[in-house]
Parts: structure tokens; C-alpha cells; sequence
């Protein structure tokens, strides 16, 4: 429905001036349907809005701890590499002595018990180092995999909250969409004149329906007519033509003159007949303002001639 007409007919008007504003609140049994429904969406919202900041949240906390596991991680790393640079100097210590022990073993200084203590030394020792070795191994596998956590925490977060943005996007379009609903505002498209406004406070508006028409400023209105195929001879370029609007009340809008700027080369097949299209270009007039669409009648002035010319004609 019309709610308020902004412009008045033949008013000149800036590109995206307010011409007219149109109301369509639906009412139901509780009240305005739309209302309602943007309570709805509006509660949506705000739940997307708490779910982005638990999600925000969820994601901090399990940084933190991620961050200090991978503090700790780190930490126990440099225990085992500085185990690691020990034991293998233990064991390259016991393996010179063991070495030794040889050698004075063939002099009779070291018995044989000496000998085989000296010998298990090397092989603890020898076991220890590769322990360490695994025990660096899985401690850098526990802080590449933690890294990789917080890589695939911080993607799936944002994979998550992505997903509610959009959803918050879609409920934003909803939003707007019961905003147009309830209240159109029509504005001008380009500047110039109205030459029609087809409703008026109160009014209905349907899906489709022109409520006004605005033409460019200086522009020249034309005037499209259907002539009978028998009589396009007569038809002149720059030829008069006398129009009367077909519209009540006729007489506001008044009779006016028109001159022929083009005819049509073919003609136009209709069921009722054959016709050519004349176009003529309105002089200046007064009166209210032509609207597009509007149906004139026309008497073409023909030229005149004496009187024995035409039953001349008439003969021939």
C-alpha cells in the first residue's frame, strides 16, 4: 500500500530523489508477521554472535595449553641432547679403558675379571646411548606433532567460525529482506520531469504495477499512432496532426497539435488489419501533463486543395 507520495506530476527531480513510499506490513492473529520474524532472526544472530566467541575462547584455552606443552616439550628436548653429548662421552671414556685394559692385559697387569667388568661397562654404556637416541627421537616426534596441533586447532577454529560468519551473512539478507518487505522506498532512477504519478495515498501496489514515470530533462516526447494501411498515402513528414487524450477527464487535458517526424517502412499485421506506425513529436501545450501509455485519438490535416482537385482525385 501507498504510504506517502513525495513528488507531484510534471516536478523535476534529482537521480535518487524519494518519489514514493510503499508499506507492506503483513498482520497476522499476534500482531505484525514481521515483526515477529525479525525477533527471531535478530535472537539467531546474537547466538551466532556468543557461538563465535566461545569458539574464540575454546581456541585461546587450548593454545595456552598447547603452548605450554610445547614449553615443556622443548625443555625435556635439551635434558635428552644434553644426556645424549654425556653418555657418549661415558661411553667413548669406557671404550678407551677398555682398550687399555688390553693392552696391559697381555703385560699380566689386568686380570681377567678386570678385563670383563671393563667390557660390560662398554656394553651398558653402549646400550644407554642408543636409548637416549630413541628417547630423542620420540621427543622430537611428541614437539612436531604438538606444532602440528596448534596448526590444525587454529584451522578448524577458523574453518568453524567462517561457517557461522556465513551463516550470520545469510541471517543479515533475511534481515534486509523483511526491512523491503515492510517499507519500500521508490526513488527517481535518473533527473528529470514526472509526467506521472499512478497512485496515491493508500492506494495498492501489485508486483509489476508502474507508479510513476520520469523523464530525462529535455528530452522530447513522442506520440506512436496506428494509421490504416489505405490511407498511410496521405502521410507526410512534418504534416499536422490534431490529438485529443482518450483519457477522462479529456478537456484538462485538452486537444493539442503534433507534427509527423517519421513513418514506419513497414507495415505491422494485426488480426483487425493492416497498419503503419507514425510517430509525431507534440508542440508545446497546456494542461496536465501527458503520462506514458496514454491512448489519443488523432485527425490528421491534410493539405488543402481546391475543390475540383479533389473530385479530380476522386475520379481517378
Amino acid at each position: 500500500m501507498v504510504e506517502g507520495v513525495k513528488v507531484i506530476d510534471g516536478q523535476y527531480v534529482s537521480v535518487n530523489e524519494k518519489i514514493m513510499f510503499i508499506n507492506n506490513k503483513i498482520k497476522g492473529a499476534s500482531g505484525i508477521v514481521s515483526k515477529e520474524k525479525r525477533k527471531n532472526l535478530n535472537n539467531i544472530m546474537k547466538l551466532f554472535n556468543e557461538k563465535i566467541i566461545l569458539l574464540n575462547k575454546k581456541r585461546d584455552v587450548n593454545l595456552l595449553k598447547l603452548s605450554e606443552a610445547i614449553l615443556n616439550k622443548k625443555n625435556e628436548l635439551r635434558n635428552v641432547e644434553d644426556l645424549l653429548s654425556v653418555n657418549k662421552l661415558i661411553l667413548s671414556y669406557s671404550k678407551d679403558k677398555y682398550d687399555s685394559f688390553i693392552s696391559y692385559k697381555k703385560k699380566g697387569v689386568i686380570s681377567e675379571m678386570m678385563l670383563y667388568k671393563s667390557r660390560e661397562s662398554v656394553l651398558l654404556n653402549d646400550e644407554k646411548l642408543k636409548n637416549t637416541l630413541v628417547n630423542l627421537t620420540r621427543v622430537k616426534s611428541d614437539l612436531i606433532n604438538l606444532e602440528k596441533e596448534v596448526n590444525i586447532l587454529s584451522f578448524s577454529t577458523d574453518e568453524m567460525i567462517n561457517n557461522v560468519k556465513q551463516s550470520m551473512i545469510e541471517i543479515s539478507q533475511q534481515l534486509i529482506e523483511v526491512d523491503i518487505s515492510e517499507s519500500l522506498e521508490i526513488v527517481s532512477p535518473i533527473s528529470g520531469n514526472v509526467v506521472g504519478i499512478n497512485k496515491i495515498r493508500g492506494n495498492k501496489v501489485r508486483q509489476g504495477d508502474i507508479v510513476a514515470s520520469v523523464i530525462p530533462k529535455g528530452a522530447v516526447p513522442v506520440i506512436r499512432l496506428q494509421i490504416g494501411a489505405e490511407s498511410v498515402g496521405e502521410i507526410k513528414i512534418g504534416q499536422k496532426v490534431k490529438l485529443r487524450v482518450a483519457a477522462y477527464p479529456w478537456k484538462r487535458y485538452g486537444k493539442f497539435i503534433a507534427t509527423i517526424i517519421s513513418v514506419s517502412e513497414a507495415v505491422v499485421h494485426q488480426e483487425n488489419g493492416k497498419y503503419f506506425v507514425v510517430t509525431v513529436s507534440p508542440e508545446n501545450r497546456i494542461g496536465l501533463p501527458l503520462k506514458q501509455g496514454m491512448q489519443v485519438e488523432a485527425s490528421i490535416l491534410s493539405e488543402k486543395k481546391e475543390l475540383y482537385k479533389w473530385l479530380f482525385r476522386m475520379t481517378n
